[in-house]
């Protein structure tokens, strides 16, 4: 027998859904609410799920820059940008993402190439190791050292 209040704590979900996707469709500039919140950390899991959740590719897509530059710095919201990006058109995202993450990983550290690195991996096996030949021939030693960490997970044990 299901949970009397678990049957209520699905039926306020639906609820609260509903409400929110009927304030939703009347928010005027989508994408401009969504950008201004994405820069609001007490904000932006909002924007995120609402992005997510909407499945609206075209807005997603405009957004596309912002949550990439996102997903290169750990932050609470990191799953969802990442989401979000996955939930996009493998193909756009993949003809797309170097225009937003070279110009991060120009000037980038250890921190923006291991956030890369994950999200990668999760996109594409030929873009992770790509980028992971990349941070072996940086010339931070951290970068070269974060390098290292990903090329054990993805060559076959040599000693066996």
């Amino acid at each position: 027998m299901t949970d009397p209040i678990w049957i209520d704590l699905i039926q306020l979900e639906v609820s609260n859904l509903r409400s929110i996707f009927s304030a939703w469709a009347a928010v005027a500039d989508k994408a401009g609410s969504i950008r201004h919140s994405l820069d609001r950390p007490q904000e932006r899991g909002t924007a995120l799920r609402i992005l997510l959740l909407a499945g609206d590719e075209p807005l997603q897509r405009s957004i596309f820059k912002e949550v990439v530059e996102l997903a290169s710095v750990g932050h609470a919201d990191i799953v969802l940008c990442r989401l979000v990006i996955q939930a996009m058109s493998r193909e756009w995202v993949l003809r797309h993402i170097a225009t937003v993450t070279d110009p991060v990983l120009q000037n980038g550290g250890e921190e923006e190439f291991r956030r890369y690195a994950e999200l990668f991996r999760q996109l594409d096996d030929t873009l992770f190791h790509s980028h992971v030949t990349r941070m072996h021939g940086h010339a931070d030693v951290a970068v070269r050292d974060a390098a290292a960490d990903y090329r054990a997970s993805i060559e076959p044990n040599q000693s066996s």
